[in-house]
Formats: C-alpha cells, sequence, structure tokens
C-alpha cells in the first residue's frame, strides 16, 4: 500500500510533492509540474501547505521557491516518519484503521459521528481498503489471518509513528524489561533499530 492512498485528497498531493523533492533536492518548477502533473497554481498552494504543516508541528523541513527553481531542506534530525506523519493527521482511512487496532469494532454510525463523516462517506473508505492484503472490514471487524492483521500494522506504524510515540512506548517499563531480557537471551545488545522494532511490534501485539 502506497502511503498516499491513505491521505485525504490535498494531503496526498503534497506528500507525492514532497516524496519527489525528497528524491531530487532542488528542481525546476517545470519539472516538478511535469512529475506530478499539478498546475503551477496547485503546486505552490501546496508547497505553502507543507511548509505551514512543518511549522506548525515543529518539524525542521522547509520548501524555498524561488526564480522558478524549488529546493527542499530538512534538518539533519528529522526522521522520514515524522515527516510522513504530518500528513495522516486528517486521514479518515488512517483513523478508521487505527481505531480498530485499539477498539476492535465500531459500529458505523458511532465512528461516523465520531470522525465528523456520513455513513455513505464512511463506507466508500472502508470498501476494498485492505483488499491487498487479504484483510477486509466487515460488520466493523477486521477478518483475515490474525498473523497478517499484526504485521500489516506493524508496517504501517514503522512508517508513521513519530518519534514522540516511539519514545513513549520505549519507556515503558513492560518495553524495558523485555529488551533486558530479550539482551540476555541473545547475550548481545540489541541496536536501536532493533528496539524499536520489539517495542512496535510488542504494543501492536499487546
Amino acid at each position: 500500500m502506497y502511503l498516499a492512498d491513505l491521505m485525504e485528497k490535498s494531503e496526498a498531493g503534497q506528500f507525492i510533492v514532497l516524496s519527489y523533492l525528497q528524491q531530487h533536492s532542488t528542481s525546476s518548477l517545470k519539472d516538478v509540474m511535469s512529475e506530478t502533473g499539478f498546475s503551477k497554481a496547485t503546486l505552490t498552494k501546496y508547497i505553502s501547505l507543507i511548509n505551514d504543516k512543518a511549522i506548525d508541528h515543529h518539524v525542521a523541513l522547509s520548501i524555498q521557491l524561488q526564480d522558478e527553481s524549488l529546493s527542499l531542506s530538512v534538518g539533519p534530525d528529522t526522521k522520514g516518519r515524522d515527516i510522513r506523519r504530518l500528513f495522516l493527521d486528517n486521514a479518515v482511512k488512517y483513523q478508521i484503521l487505527d481505531y480498530l487496532l485499539y477498539h476492535q469494532q465500531f459500529l458505523a454510525h458511532q465512528l461516523a459521528q465520531e470522525l465528523m463523516i456520513s455513513e455513505a462517506t464512511l463506507g466508500r473508505h472502508i470498501s476494498g481498503l485492505l483488499s491487498e492484503f487479504d484483510i477486509s472490514i466487515q460488520n466493523g471487524r477486521l477478518k483475515g489471518p490474525e498473523h497478517q492483521i499484526r504485521y500489516f500494522y506493524f508496517c504501517l506504524f514503522r512508517k508513521v509513528w513519530s518519534s514522540q510515540d516511539w519514545e513513549k512506548e520505549l519507556q515503558k517499563p513492560e518495553r524495558r524489561k523485555e529488551v533486558v531480557v530479550l539482551e540476555e537471551l541473545c547475550g548481545a545488545q540489541l541496536s536501536q533499530g532493533q528496539r524499536l522494532d520489539l517495542a512496535l511490534w510488542a504494543h501492536i501485539t499487546q
């Protein structure tokens, strides 16, 4: 699943622009327009929205537009997951998936009310959402092999959990204990990446 598929239209467009600039940190406005298919007006609007998001969420990232040239600046401590998370706050599909992980099921009218959308809109967002993973949402519940559901969430959150999410999870006493036990069993220290993966997998399976 491409993350943009979970986003709302505007956020998906912004994410596409930013993803392109992450691969080409300096590019002409014409090239970005050609690559994304966006008009100059849409592209400049998206750039402004991206910069505003970064400021609002205190993420060290900015896009400069000067003399028909675009350049991307990213702080040395800014993680890819922090950047990706910027575009999911208002994403209905992501909110549905997040809700299901922690509540296991939902009533359509209640969730639609909570997300401030109609039941018809909720149904459209759910339709075919997870079909590529052999998972579906039926009667307000996830249907599919348990290991597949857990692995899906592991892959999703690994991409979009913010640094604050990771740190909060790693500071839990039970996570610290699990790290100590696993290191004793392995006879070696886990790397930071391995600790993060362990913490996330434990969080999901819990």
